[in-house]
């Protein structure tokens, strides 16, 4: 069995699920950057899993990585998800260095303009054994810095399992149970997901929704920062179709999706955007940004849903209206979602990981 050290950010599900399934293939020496940031509640993070983690939060955790990096060529290879802080960049160097096949991945990315950041990202990424992407974005993203078309490989990014994803659409009837279980009232529902924090652009949601037309509920999930100045918008403009609901949990949020009749991310920028591929497991047609990378790589506009241009109001009124108003594109979409969503799981990313890993070791 080969051995390896992982690195990435933090323990969320999407990334320790992934990592309890190559520990099936691999003996993995797993680390962690830090136990949560900024863009996470903290009861998103994983609590009970199988995998032997070490969070590098402590002067001891830190040892522990260092004599990693000192002892590195006692493993076959590294696999860092985390490569633009200074503990990846360290792991990346130590692989340089060691001559130990390092493969890296990149979830979405938007490239910044920062010359000294960028330049160790073309040393570090063009030196990369293979480099995992989610998309288009991502294989831009590694072009761009230095990486070989022939070295990159392709996962569908997810936070999903196979039991999250419905495999065809709820009848209205279901919705309308649902919708009774959560004492919601019984019309049609837009769900937007997210920390209420000005990135996500939930201002620009509520703006739209003043000129949407129709007998709707608009529900926002996830609690945040600025909860109390969406609530005096509210206030002052009299929506009384709008409810903010706090962060809640996979579980508890798949219900609110599932009663839902459509999905709208007005994200001001989104590197991924996991609440899209959730929503697309419920079945529900999407309307995000053209700063969504999730959304750009997943939506065919009129086919599964809309982006639109960042900061539109107007444009976003328009897409929701069209979809709310128009059962047969709401159909339609739902259907496509769920077709295209089906393989996009966890185990499906282990799985690709490890098929295109023993590839790399056949060849060499």
């Amino acid at each position: 069995m080969k051995r390896a050290i992982v690195f990435a950010e933090i323990p969320a599900p999407y990334r320790v699920r992934v990592f309890e399934e190559l520990a099936k293939e691999y003996e993995l020496s797993v680390y962690f950057n830090q136990h949560i940031n900024q863009e996470r509640h903290v009861d998103y993070m994983v609590k009970d899993s199988s995998l032997n983690y070490c969070v590098l939060d402590t002067p001891e955790a830190l040892a522990r990585f260092n004599r990693s990096l000192k002892n590195l060529k006692q493993y076959d290879f590294v696999l860092d998800y985390h490569f633009a802080v200074p503990n990846g960049v360290r792991l990346m160097l130590a692989s340089i260095y060691h001559k130990v096949p390092c493969f890296i991945n990149n979830d979405g990315a938007f490239i910044q303009k920062n010359f000294f950041k960028n330049t160790i990202k073309k040393f570090l990424i063009k030196r990369a054994a293979l480099c995992f992407g989610s998309g288009e974005s991502s294989r831009r993203y590694f072009r761009t810095f230095g990486a070989r078309e022939e070295n990159i490989r392709y996962h569908q990014f997810t936070s999903l399992t196979e039991a999250d994803i419905l495999r065809k659409p709820l009848s209205i009837e279901a919705k309308q149970i649902l919708k009774r279980q959560l004492k919601l009232e019984d019309k049609k529902t837009v769900i937007t997901v997210g920390q209420f924090v000005y990135r996500k652009g939930f201002d620009v949601l509520l703006e739209a929704w003043k000129n949407v037309k129709g007998d709707y509920q608009l529900l926002m999930i996830g609690g945040g920062s600025m909860e109390s100045s969406y609530l005096e918008f509210i206030r002052t403009n009299g929506l009384e179709n709008v409810k903010l609901i706090e962060y809640l949990p996979k579980e508890e949020l798949f219900k609110y999706y599932q009663a839902a009749d459509l999905f709208v991310l007005p994200t001001r920028k989104d590197t991924w955007g996991l609440v899209i591929n959730e929503a697309m497991a419920c079945g529900l047609p999407i309307v995000s940004t053209d700063q969504c990378i999730g959304g750009v790589e997943l939506i065919k506009n009129g086919i599964n849903g809309f982006i639109v241009p960042v900061d539109n109001a107007t444009a976003l009124t328009e897409k929701i209206s069209e979809i709310m108003q128009t059962d047969s594109l709401a159909s339609m979409m739902s259907v496509n979602n769920l077709n295209k969503i089906q393989r996009y799981t966890m185990k499906n990313i282990a799985k690709t990981h490890i098929e295109h890993i023993n590839e790399y070791f056949s060849q060499v």
